[in-house]
């Protein structure tokens, strides 16, 4: 499903006003009153509503929402940030008036101090998506109210005070519900700003769907559909032609990172794994490891180097796909070694952890072979050289950026792991849990995605359905456990082949309203 940010969203309601007819006025009637619709069913009998209406679109969702809620009996206040409205903004508020629904000025501080303390829903039409720096003024004021609420907010498109590229602002609004219009917006899924969310809630405003696969072309919400573009695996394979896997990994003290990462690819369906890891470390991996290869190369003080890259070469000849890193170590000599098999490897390579740590101590990206980097927000922060804040707060920004500069695909772990590619659509995974934050699930995830290289049509789809299998597997895992604490990377080996066949069904992000347009997509 594609996700807009705020610039897409404006080109397409200009064009459905230009080429179909579908004015401001009648998207905007079709907002708000879905806005209402749900608001009913989450009230309880005989409620109370507050509608917070900024001077924008935003605003005027908000008053075409109040205006439903009053012809069905429901007591509302209408609180304008701004009363200088234009358009149909302004035509909602002349209809408001007409209809004699109370409305107040934010400036009346007290009383609406009050009000917002003491409704049982406010809905939340401040600010639009289009903002790109800290709310203002009465809004600001509004909004730094409502951090003392404690009942439920509905906010519409995204919360107030944060933006369609994942930003979040102060003061901000941190909602229970977010209703999004026609198409869902990058920002409810991308933290920060998710995280002010709340359960997210789309309906549809009769905009064409052409128009949207035209004109939002910045991310799409991946789903269980993209594991039908695996192909299947021909009655007549055998085990060379079903994927062969180079795995470089491996040190003193870090023997569990490269096990996981061989365990993960085979479970991914690689039909051949090679596991090579410095020699004084092979007894415990060859013993360990039933169904890998375990190569064991020559260690300069306890890790690979240089001396091994022939061997490794000799290694890399005839294999589907490389992963370089889980476990390996940092030195100079490390750093050397994966210069050399960026410069030399013929095959797809995926580079993580120590991996990633080399390839930011060289000038430049090697090699012309694909390339695929799976870091998280700290690593991403080393290649780009600029803090782990920055990133953290412009993920979508900082995963492109790298996906450019290093002309590779990018998978940026974390809560809503994004997978940038150049030239491509980001892709946005909702799967996983908090419970996955322990050691080894990213060597698992290198593993999976280097099984999935000669499987896939390309890297990104490899690197995409991996992330969303990963996750599944996690959600699967913990579900099964019932634990929010004391996930291990290897309780998601069993679920692996299960998750790639599509026997389950992973939980939308997503709560679609309209069925028959649900029915449609």
């Amino acid at each position: 499903m594609r996700i807009a940010v705020a610039e897409e969203m404006q080109k397409v309601d200009q064009l459905a006003q230009e080429r179909f007819g579908l004015s401001t006025l009648v998207l905007m009637e079709n907002a708000g009153s879905a806005a209402a619709r749900l608001a009913r069913s989450l009230l309880p009998s005989g409620g109370r509503v507050v509608v917070l209406a900024g001077k924008g679109n935003n605003g005027g969702d908000g008053l075409v929402a109040a205006r439903h809620l009053a012809n069905w009996g429901v007591k509302v206040v209408v609180v304008l940030a701004d009363k200088n409205l234009k358009g149909a903004s302004l035509t909602n508020l002349e209809i408001a008036r007409r209809m004699g629904l109370e409305i107040i000025e934010a400036k009346e501080k007290r009383k609406c101090e009050v009000l917002l303390l003491t409704s049982d829903l406010v809905i939340d039409g401040l600010l639009g998506t289009g903002i790109s720096g800290p709310p203002r003024g009465l809004a600001a004021e509004l909004i730094a109210s409502l951090s003392s609420r404690t009942g439920p907010i509905l906010s519409l498109d995204l919360p107030s005070g944060t933006s369609s590229y994942g930003q979040v602002f102060q003061p901000h609004v941190r909602a229970t519900w977010t209703i999004t219009f026609g198409v869902p917006k990058l920002g409810a899924f991308v933290y920060p700003a998710a995280s002010a969310a709340g359960k997210i809630y789309l309906t549809d405003l009769g905009i064409p769907k052409r128009l949207i696969q035209e004109e939002c072309r910045t991310a799409e919400l991946l789903d269980q559909s993209i594991l039908n573009k695996l192909p299947p695996r021909p009655a007549t394979a055998h085990k060379g032609e079903a994927g062969k896997v180079l795995i470089v990994a491996g040190s003193s003290g870090y023997t569990g990172a490269a096990a996981l990462a061989a365990q993960g690819a085979l479970r991914a369906g690689a039909g051949l794994v090679t596991l090579a890891v410095p020699q004084p470390i092979y007894p415990i991996l060859a013993s360990k490891l039933t169904e890998a290869m375990v190569v064991g190369l020559p260690a300069e003080n306890q890790l690979l180097g240089p001396a091994s890259l022939p061997r490794l070469l000799e290694l890399a000849e005839g294999m589907d796909a490389i992963a370089v890193g889980p476990g390996l170590g940092r030195g100079e000599g490390v750093t050397k070694l994966v210069a050399g098999i960026l410069e030399n490897a013929k095959a797809p390579v995926v580079l993580d952890a120590d991996g990633l740590y080399a390839l930011s101590q060289l000038e430049a990206r090697r090699g012309k072979q694909p390339l695929i980097l799976t870091p998280h927000s700290g690593e991403l922060a080393r290649l780009l050289k600029v803090s782990s804040q920055y990133v953290e707060a412009n993920r979508l920004a900082a995963a492109k950026k790298a996906a450019e500069a290093f002309q590779a695909t990018v998978v940026l772990k974390g809560p809503g792991t994004l997978i940038a590619a150049p030239g491509e659509l980001t892709c946005l995974n909702p799967t996983g849990n908090a419970a996955m934050a322990s050691g080894g699930m990213g060597d698992l995830l290198t593993g999976l995605i280097a099984a999935l290289l000669p499987q896939a049509s390309s890297p990104r789809l490899a690197a995409a359905i991996g992330a969303y299998v990963h996750g599944l597997c996690g959600d699967q895992a913990a579900e099964k456990l019932a634990c929010q604490r004391g996930l291990l990377a290897s309780d998601l080996l069993p679920f692996i082949p299960g998750a790639l066949a599509g026997k389950y069904q992973g939980r939308s992000p997503i709560n679609i309203l309209d069925q028959a347009w649900k029915e449609g997509q």
